[in-house]
């Protein structure tokens, strides 16, 4: 359904009914980079060749930056 939401409107009016641990079914969803840093360690040494973090939030530069310092230097040992 994601594809078909055109404007933030639509997306907030379709997602009216879902709580957050209906997000957490699925998506792993955490403010805290170690726990990140430990999950995709976890799936690094199952032996994925390619891991892709994700944010949905606006501020990609936060993310980025928050992530290249904290994250990535666990995934890199």
């Amino acid at each position: 359904m994601n594809w078909q939401l055109r404007t933030p409107e639509e997306f907030d009016t379709a997602t009216r009914f879902v709580r957050p641990g209906d997000m957490r079914e699925s998506v792993w969803i955490s403010s805290d980079l170690g726990w990140h840093a430990e999950r995709l360690a976890q799936l690094a040494e199952l032996g994925f060749d390619e891991i892709q973090p994700h944010q949905v939030g606006r501020n990609q530069e936060a993310f980025m930056e928050a992530f290249g310092r904290r994250v990535l230097p666990v995934l890199r040992r």
